[in-house]
This record gives C-alpha cells, structure tokens and sequence, in this order.
C-alpha cells in the first residue's frame, strides 16, 4: 500500500505539501481523503513489527526499508511521519541482523535536496568527514 501512494497517477492525492503551512491549515488538510493515510499505514507496521521477527523479516523480504527511509521527511497531509518512520524502522531492525545487513550495504548517493529548508533560508552541506551540517545561506561561505 506504501508504494502505491507513490505511484505517478496516485501522487497527486499522497503528495507532500511543498511549502510551510500555517498550524490552522492543517484542520483544512485533515478533511483530505488521504490525510493521515501514509502514517497510519507506517504505524500499523511499526507495531506488527515489535519484536516479531517474521514480520520484520516480510518486511525486509518485500523490500520495504528503503521505502521506510524514503518517509522520514515532513508532509502536511501525514503529520508525525517523520518520527512513525524513525520508530518503525527502530522496530524493523531490532536484533534483526538481516535487516541490519540491508541498512549497512546501503551506499550513499548524495544529499537529497530540501525544499523546506531551502525556503528558511538553510541549506545542508557535507563536510571533508562526511557529516552533515544545516547552515543559512548567508552564512555559507563563513561556515567552518
């Protein structure tokens, strides 16, 4: 069901917002058909998870991970997935090495862009040791 709201014909009904709302707009969001809909669906499988080792193992199996990763990020239609994603995936990995093993032959691409962040004014930047670090644009040339 989690790719399925990705799919290019259902993306316009599970998208994420792409700009800062207001607290009050999201009373307006929460009449959406689809809002809520991606969390509750990352929830139920964080719960089915804990300490289930045949449920993580589906997960794993399914290729669900990645797309559990791919949620950690703020969407007005689904508020807290963010934080669902992070807990699922603490549920999903749980003495699993198998699923361990998945997240360490993960390799990284790059840094995925951010809109949000963008329009406050921060952008993230990769050090020479590979950390991340949020600065303002302003002061990006100043930064250590």
């Amino acid at each position: 069901a989690l790719r399925e709201t990705s799919s290019e014909e259902n993306r316009k009904f599970f998208s994420d917002l792409s700009h800062f709302s207001n607290p009050s707009d999201n009373i307006a969001n929460s009449a959406h058909p689809a809002f809520g809909f991606k969390r509750s669906l990352i929830q139920l499988i964080a719960n089915v998870c804990y300490l289930n080792t045949m449920n993580q193992d589906c997960v794993r199996q399914m290729d669900c991970i990645p797309l559990l990763l791919d949620h950690c990020n703020i969407d007005d239609y689904n508020p807290y997935i963010c934080q669902w994603a992070i807990f699922c995936l603490r549920n999903v990995l749980e003495n699993n090495q198998g699923n361990q093993q998945v997240i360490r032959s993960l390799t990284q691409l790059g840094l995925a862009s951010n809109t949000r962040l963008a329009e406050a004014g921060f952008v993230v930047e990769e050090t020479t040791d590979g950390k991340l670090r949020v600065v303002g644009k302003q002061n990006r040339d100043t930064a250590p």
